[in-house]
């Protein structure tokens, strides 16, 4: 922001809200080479953000939006409200999108600049079989469309339409007019209006392509769309799915909330469908399966993802880290308003149900998460004859080892034997690790069995005399806060494919003190979402959605012993502070998992600062870490 916007008198007028989550008082400025600047900052009235919060709402959604507000006022009163106000004002929207410079397609042999460049052009790339249903759609929206299409630098394309029986003259019009203008454009009708399932079959039926891209009837692709599939395909023939990064367009034309997806995440795909657009998919997969499925009208992509998934695996899925699909916020979209096609959340929770049963998880369940409307989670079962060791980390608060009891008793609930260590600090400045039992509501501490210098090297010992098939490591002071959380912990590391799993740890006033784990440039970890209150659910709901990480905090860490053994345990070598992250780079390295769940909560007693540090960057560049390498790497000047 150029200095000369900011202001420090109170009667300048707003700019932009923005909604801090904690009790804020004063905002300091640090550049180089320029004095500190520090500001106060004036609370602004309920009132008077919730009609800024409307202005700026209104001017991206348009007149759709009163209905909406309405509807949402009568639902869930003026908290809801505000709530889905404030996602849809989203910040200042911009009509340069979210275009990093560094970040053009890498192979472009097929494009416009291999010429410029004197490449070779002579490579033939696959055809790509676009595919459009349609239905009454507003001729403006669908002739933008069309011309997305029209626009793209990659040429070796088809559009195949399907119209689902439109009525409306304006729609015929631009679908006769576009049938002529260019022979890569196939139009058919349906004798009758069957709904997006049975229209996007007929336009399947159209394509000849090897790939099928999905393009709904009013949104736009970035011109250089095709070329990045193409160019992807081309690279990895193997590929069976495809996918891109989105953003949204406004009704005033602008864009804004940018969507950078992870790479690959399947526990996160049975929670929210990061797929979405744009995705291409090899024809001949599609067509194996069945095409589209009818009965999962408005969520008939979701399901597609997860059949193609599970049909192919993950290694046959491509994530080409770039925003080139603008999914329109319209009337009749979920782009603004999720809620406004129930039956969508009906056929994606049948969807997810489908693919559990595919994968024989006969014991788990799909369950709607009501805050996060279209969001999922699923409930798996806990296996009888799991055996649990606790590692208590002691060194900080060894009289806060009450805590420790309701861990325990909570695990026997689950597991068929618990056994405990604690690792405490002796007079001599080593580390002891010690047995520990619990009885009669007490915690009995048995005396030092080994003696170490390292707390990695204590843990290692901890860990070489446990009995558990599965390790627990926390830290004293911490005790759950569910009934529930350590079977949601064991569930996960259970399953075949899963090495470890962690949770979310509060403090006691009941804010977020351990989350989703990041990485800095020096390797160390930190967390997303400290600070924030517990029922926040933060930039894209990642706060309440269980997910693929690289990185666990050691806190309500819960990790398979022998994959602990194998990958060598913490590591004495490298700094505390980085161990754990450097354990994470190696479980992942095994081509297993690493998993995040906010439904396994705990509650800490200890000073924010007697463990993890925590950040208050919680924008798209945070979550670029978190991801890695579920997600792009960090966007410059995002």
């Amino acid at each position: 922001m150029p200095l000369g916007h900011l202001r420090r008198t109170s009667n300048a007028p707003i700019r932009g809200l923005v909604l801090l989550r904690w009790p804020t008082r004063r905002l300091g400025l640090w550049l180089d080479g320029v004095t500190p600047l520090f500001f106060k900052i004036q609370r602004v009235g309920r009132l008077r953000a919730l009609l800024s919060l409307l202005v700026g709402a209104l001017r991206r959604s348009g007149p759709l939006l009163l209905w909406r507000s309405r509807r949402s006022l009568l639902l869930g009163g003026v908290r809801q409200l505000a709530g889905q106000l404030y996602i849809l004002y989203g910040g200042p929207a911009t009509d340069e999108g979210w275009e990093p410079g560094d970040e053009r397609v890498k192979s472009s042999q097929f494009g416009p600049a291999a010429r410029r460049d004197g490449g070779d052009v002579t490579v033939e790339g696959p055809l790509l079989s676009i595919i459009i249903p349609v239905y009454n759609t507003p001729p403006h929206l669908l002739r933008a469309c069309f011309d997305s299409v029209l626009r793209q630098t990659y040429g070796r394309w088809e559009l195949c339409v399907a119209d689902d029986a439109s009525v409306a003259q304006g729609t015929l019009k631009v679908l006769s007019e576009y049938g002529l203008r260019d022979g890569r454009i196939k139009v058919a009708r349906c004798k009758q209006n069957s709904h997006i399932s049975a229209a996007s079959n007929l336009a399947l039926s159209l394509a000849l392509g090897e790939y099928v891209v999905l393009l709904d009837h009013d949104d736009m692709l970035h011109p250089e769309a095709l070329e990045a599939i193409a160019a992807m395909a081309y690279e990895q023939p193997d590929l069976a799915l495809i996918y891109t990064d989105e953003d949204r367009i406004a009704p005033d034309g602008r864009k804004y909330f940018p969507y950078f997806k992870p790479d690959f995440a399947p526990e996160l795909l049975e929670g929210q469908n990061f797929i979405g657009h744009l995705a291409a998919y090899r024809r001949d997969v599609i067509c194996h399966l069945g095409g589209f499925r009818l009965g999962y009208e408005g969520s008939q992509d979701w399901d597609l993802a997860l059949r193609v998934s599970d049909a192919v695996g993950q290694e046959r899925v491509g994530h080409i880290p770039r925003i080139l699909y603008h999914w329109r916020v319209s009337e009749n979209s979920t782009a603004g308003d999720v809620t406004i096609k129930p039956y969508a959340s009906l056929a994606a929770e049948r969807a997810i149900q489908d693919h559990l049963a595919r994968l024989g998880e006969d014991g788990a369940h799909v369950c709607r998460l009501p805050w996060i409307p279209g969001s999922f989670r699923i409930k798996r079962a806990v296996p009888s004859g799991l055996t649990v060791s606790v590692i208590v980390d002691a060194r900080i608060s060894g009289d806060s080892m009450e805590a420790t009891y309701e861990v325990i008793e909570q695990a026997k609930h689950y597991a068929a034997s618990v056994d405990a260590w604690a690792i405490f600090p002796d007079s001599a400045g080593q580390l002891m690790v010690c047995e520990v039992t619990s009885a009669g509501g007490e915690v009995i501490v048995a005396e030092g069995i080994s003696r170490h210098y390292g707390f990695a090297d204590a843990c290692n010992a901890a860990a070489s005399i446990a009995n558990g098939s599965l390790l627990l490591f926390v830290r004293a002071g911490t005790a759950p806060l569910r009934s529930s959380s350590l079977g949601e912990l064991m569930a996960h590391v259970a399953r075949a494919n899963v090495d470890a799993a962690g949770g979310k740890v509060f403090d006691q006033c009941g804010f977020v003190r351990q989350a989703i784990m990041l990485e800095d440039d020096g390797g160390k970890g930190w967390s997303f979402g400290a600070g924030m209150p517990s029922a926040t659910a933060g930039p894209l709901n990642l706060l309440w959605l269980t997910q693929n990480v690289s990185l666990l905090a050691f806190d309500s860490l819960m990790i398979d012993r022998v994959c602990y053994q194998a990958a060598g345990g913490l590591s004495a070598e490298c700094e505390e502070s980085t161990a754990v992250a450097e354990l994470c780079r190696r479980l992942s390295a095994s081509g297993r998992r690493l998993i995040w769940t906010p439904f396994a909560e705990f509650v800490s007693n200890l000073a924010p600062t007697d463990s993890v540090s925590a950040k208050g960057d919680y924008g798209q560049e945070a979550i670029g870490h978190a991801w890695r390498p579920y997600v792009r790497r960090t966007l410059r000047g995002s």
